[in-house]
């Protein structure tokens, strides 16, 4: 297999926010990761695999301190953290990521049949390898212990935006998503985490939500969901 050049790609998809992604990565564990610019601190939604050293190959993008957060424990969303001096977990995902607990695997045999029910397995979750003498057998979670362990209604404050913590328990118990706050009230924010499904964060348990782009509408279970407004409900909850 192949030396990727570069293993992280970028692109801007709002004001102050960018998504990274990892595209060597099969679309069963590519997460996708949100960068929210503020004014005194960014914020990093997710941190992929770790397989790739994203802050050095990105440190054009990552110039102010930068709070990462976890939206829950797996490993596609907390590989990277242990990059970051400030990490942000729900107090029900802390201790697994704090021990990099849960199955973590880069080899597609590993995986049980029913987390591919209804997916045609490629033959490597990997298109090309991070760096020469990578062995996918070798592949662990590092483990990261939470500088801040947030709750629901917790904030965060990049210093001109102001997040509020939503917790969203069902996909992972410390499963959570962010609302910007403005002007004193709450408004929805999304958090696309891997390509093929769209992880959506609403105010409340039952209320709608603008999903966002998360560009793998024609294989997420809720349809063509982009500017569409849907509802959050266990059978809609297609987050990874």
């Amino acid at each position: 297999m192949r030396v990727a050049d570069r293993w992280f790609e970028h692109e801007t998809v709002d004001d102050g926010v960018l998504r990274i992604r990892e595209p060597h990565v099969d679309p069963h564990l590519r997460a996708n990761l949100f960068l929210v610019r503020g004014r005194d601190r960014d914020l990093l939604v997710d941190t992929g695999l770790g397989i790739g050293a994203l802050r050095a190959e990105l440190a054009d993008l990552f110039e102010l301190p930068t709070i990462a957060v976890a939206t829950h424990r797996h490993s596609d969303h907390t590989g990277g953290l242990h990059e970051f001096e400030e990490v942000v977990v729900h107090r029900d995902d802390a201790e697994a990521v704090a021990n990099a607990h849960g199955f973590a695997s880069l080899r597609i045999e590993e995986y049980p049949p029913e987390e591919l029910s209804g997916y045609d397995p490629p033959a490597s979750l990997l298109t090309a390898l991070p760096r020469e003498g990578f062995e996918l057998g070798s592949y662990a979670v590092t483990p990261v212990t939470p500088t801040r362990v947030v709750d629901e209604g917790d904030e965060i404050d990049l210093g001109d935006r102001t997040f509020r913590v939503l917790h969203l328990p069902g996909h992972t118990p410390g499963e959570i998503g962010c609302g910007r706050r403005r002007r004193g009230r709450s408004s929805p924010a999304t958090a696309c985490t891997r390509a093929g499904s769209c992880s959506t964060s609403s105010p409340s348990r039952t209320s709608p939500t603008t999903c966002g782009a998360c560009g793998a509408c024609a294989r997420c279970p809720l349809g063509s969901c982009t500017a569409a407004t849907t509802t959050r409900s266990a059978g809609n909850d297609c987050s990874s």
